[in-house]
């Protein structure tokens, strides 16, 4: 009784495991076809430059 109440738990932790993996996958795939991850690093190059002009702007006006 209990072996098939183990095999059952392993065989529900498998199929967990499984369907995250298929989510994580489609998650990626969704996110290239959006171009979802360029937008983000662009958005971060963005906030760089402009955090560089505002020191650039607040060290000439000191």
């Amino acid at each position: 009784m209990s072996g098939f109440f183990l095999s059952g738990i392993l065989n529900m932790i498998l199929a967990v495991l499984i369907v995250i993996g298929i989510i994580l996958l489609i998650r990626e795939i969704v996110m290239w076809y959006w171009k979802i991850n360029q937008i983000v690093e662009n958005q971060e190059e963005e906030i760089r430059l402009l955090k560089k002009l505002v020191e650039k702007i607040s060290a000439r006006e000191n």
